[in-house]
Formats: structure tokens, sequence, C-alpha cells
């Protein structure tokens, strides 16, 4: 048989709850969650702080200097009112070329360190584009699925959902067209819905991706990031630059400067040993006379 179980009044047990112990440390966070504020505010010793080295304090004010230097860097001021050098994004943005930028590349730029002709130039096409009742190309993206990736390089195959009109049922029925889209980072994998922008890269390739809109797989974080529209233009406008550079100075060594020419010499070599690298021919020049005929003095 089972024994009588023993029954005591609850008042008999010590009402009198333990104090906490003066030393014991709480964090402000868990004390701010306690309901009836059992734990007091003054059983929380303070961390005593530690006397700072004199090497902690240079390295704390350096880094302080740093961190200032950062927040306070601001692209749109001019020249002399800068104390730092402009990043190679802002600084071929702020650098304006000598001709019209392609609207292809001006269109979805929203940058404030162009330079004023660009600047111009890009609240006319967008009045223009309002004054024909066209849409901000800012706004008007297309969205597809990837379907292909790493059979071309640098290029994708990208599923665009659109509709059908059938004339002999007239009606509209969903299909879908697939476009070739530039990845300059090569960051999209087959399953990434995908947000483009229309550009004219080659032939066949119309659209450059311009954000994951949903990635498959593998974390956004973890890919090559996206060039932004401002810095897919200043890439084009270093290429312009380096271009513009080699053109000045052909025409300065065919006016009879020693120095370009001495420069074409070695730039022509330095194209000659990448052709022999990379398997082909060394730039021939060209010679008068007809073609498989003799050469006439």
């Amino acid at each position: 048989m089972s024994r009588r179980t023993i029954l005591l009044p609850f008042r008999l047990a010590s009402s009198v709850a333990p104090k906490p112990q003066t030393n014991q440390w709480v964090c402000r966070r868990c004390l701010s969650t306690q309901p009836d504020g059992t734990i007091a505010a003054a059983s929380i010793t303070p961390i005593a702080q530690s006397t700072v080295t004199p090497a902690s304090s240079v390295r704390s004010s350096a880094t302080d200097a740093s961190s200032d230097a950062i927040s306070s860097y601001d692209p749109t001021l001019p020249a002399s009112k800068r104390n730092y050098p402009l990043n190679k994004t802002d600084f071929n943005l702020k650098k304006a070329l000598p001709h019209a930028v392609p609207l292809q590349y001006l269109q979805h730029s929203t940058s404030d360190v162009l330079a004023e002709k660009e600047k111009a130039q890009r609240e006319k096409q967008r009045l223009q584009a309002q004054i024909n009742g066209q849409k901000d190309p800012r706004k008007n993206l297309l969205q597809g699925v990837v379907v292909s990736a790493g059979k071309m390089q640098k290029t994708v195959k990208v599923r665009i959902p659109t509709r059908r009109w059938e004339g002999r049922i007239g009606k509209y029925f969903s299909s879908h067209e697939n476009h070739l889209v530039h990845d300059p980072a090569s960051s999209l994998v087959a399953g990434d819905v995908v947000s483009l922008h229309r550009m004219q890269v080659s032939a066949n390739v119309h659209h450059v991706v311009a954000s994951i809109v949903a990635p498959f797989g593998t974390p956004i974080d973890q890919r090559a990031p996206i060039p932004t529209p401002d810095e897919r233009l200043a890439e084009y406008k270093a290429k312009r630059f380096k271009k513009l550079a080699r053109r000045e100075l052909r025409r300065a060594a065919a006016a009879g400067d020693e120095a370009a020419q001495e420069k074409v010499r070695e730039m022509d070599a330095a194209v000659d040993r990448v052709g022999k690298k990379d398997g082909r021919k060394p730039q021939v020049k060209a010679t008068k006379g007809k073609k498989g005929g003799k050469q006439t003095n």
C-alpha cells in the first residue's frame, strides 16, 4: 500500500526572497525585461574602466580620423574644397567627354557627380521622353527568369513572359520570349529572377542585367556584385578617354613629335607581343601594288 502524502500549508514557506549578490553582473537588456523589477538597478556594479595607454589612444584617434574622412566623402565638391582624391568611378563620371553620351548609358543614370553638360543632356532626354508619352526607363523594367547560364562568356538566356494574339480565336494567350542578356560580372545562375535594362551590347545582345530580384541557390551577398548604371557609364567613359588619348598621340606622332612617335612604337610593339601570346598574327603594314601582282615603284 502507498504511504499517505503529508500536506503542508503554503504559509509556512518562506516569503522572503533571497537577496541578489552585490557582485553579480546583470546586463541592462535582461534587467529591462524583468516584469516585476525584482532586480534593482543599484545591484549592477559598473565595469571598471581601464586606463588608456598612449599607443591605444593614438590608434583610436587615427581610426576616428579615418572614419570621419570616409563619412565626409562628397564627390560633388570641387577640387579646391576637397583634401582627398576621388575614387575611380566618381573621377570618370565627373570628367566630361568631348562628345555626347549614348542614350543607352545615360537614360538609367541617377548620379549627381556628372558634368554639367551631361546632366543637361540627361534632363533633355527625359523631358523629350515625357513629351512623347514614353515611360521612365528607370521604372519601366523587364523581369524574367534565367533559363541558361555558363554556356557563353558573360551572357545568359532570360525568358520573359509575354502574351500572344491568336487571330483565329480573337484572344490573347500566355507566351514567352527568350533574350540574350549581358552579365558583366558573371554573377547569374539558372533559376534567378532578374530585372533587365535595355542596352545594345552586340548584334544579338540587346539587354543587360540590372539587379537580381530573387536568387536561386547561392545568396546575393556571396556573388560578384552587379554593376550599377552609373558604374556602367563610368566604365564606358574610361574606355573612351583611353581611345581619345591614343588618337591624340597618333595625331601628334603624325605631326612630327619625336616623343609621341616613340610612344606609338612602344604601343604597337606591346600590341604585337599580346597578339603573339594569344596566337594571332602581328600587325602588317599595308603595301602598295595590286593584289597578287608585282610591287610597283
